[in-house]
Order: C-alpha cells, then structure tokens, then sequence
C-alpha cells in the first residue's frame, strides 16, 4: 500500500530495478525557476527543496543585488535609472548640497549624526557642522535628508544645534 504522503502527484514516482524485481519509488519535485512579475526566470536564486535549501549557506541562499529574488536584472535596472533620475531632475539639480541642507553622515567617526552644510567647497566636498565636528568633508560622505535650514554666515556650533 502506498504512503497517504505519496499519494498526492506532488511526488515523481519512478521505478528502480533491484534483484528481487522493479520497486516503486518516490522523491520530491524541484520547485519550478522563480520568476519576476513580468514572467521571466529570476537568476542567482537558490532552487531546490526545502532541505536542500535549508543546507545551503546563507550567503549561498541570498542574492547579493538589490531587490535580487524580486526583479529580474533588466527590471531592476529601470527601476534604479527611475530612481536616479527622480532625484537628479531639473528641479532638484544644483540643490542637493546647498548651504543650510540637513543631512546625516554616513562614514566615519561621526557616522549617524546630524549635520547641516555650512559652505560648498567644491563639486565633490563641503564643509559641515552641527552634531559632528565642524569640518571640511567628501558629499559621498552624506545623506540629504531632505530638509533645510537657514544658516547665518559663521553661525557658531551651538547655533545650529538649536536648529536642528
């Protein structure tokens, strides 16, 4: 008789030959190729059964990109070409890193704090104070976050502190 488990096709029935005659087996299907909203097989995906997964390492069973395991690559890179020109459209182009922008650091000792851009420097540097030390640093080195504050010329510490 057979397993109430096996009953269902979910399970590949095969034959394997022993010597005392054919034996029915059975094994788990592979789950079908993941596939992205418009139809198309996610690649770099872990595929397998669940113990089979489960065996893998975590790293093995993530993709490493974003929205990997969502988004094909194709789609995934017209939603970041959406997102890129969204932020450096006409309207907002030349205004990122103006003086009196909020902005948080993300690198470096002061990672995580608060601080408003006192003085552009040049394309790829500004000087910055507030939470963090009053200095001279890379704009790779900053998030906006989109909002904005008057600051006076040579406003001291404390003072946009209070701002902020």
């Amino acid at each position: 008789m057979v397993h109430g488990a096996n009953k269902s096709r979910s399970r590949v029935r095969f034959h394997v030959r022993t010597p005392s005659g054919s034996v029915l087996r059975f094994r788990e299907t592979k789950p079908g190729k993941p596939e992205s909203p418009s139809g198309k097989p996610l690649a770099g995906t872990a595929r397998g059964t669940k113990n089979q997964v489960k065996k893998l390492t975590k790293t093995e069973r993530r993709p490493s990109r974003p929205y990997g395991g969502v988004l094909d690559s194709m789609e995934m890179r017209e939603v970041m070409e959406e997102r890129v020109q969204a932020l450096f459209s006409p309207e907002t182009q030349g205004k990122l890193y103006q003086p009196g922008c909020v902005c948080m650091k993300i690198a470096g000792r002061d990672a995580g704090k608060l601080c408003v851009i006192t003085e552009v420097v040049d394309n790829h540097f500004v000087k910055v104070d507030g939470f963090t030390r009053p200095r001279k640093v890379n704009v790779k080195h900053l998030e906006p976050v989109g909002k904005t504050v008057e600051v006076k010329k040579g406003a001291s510490s404390k003072e946009i502190q209070q701002l902020l």
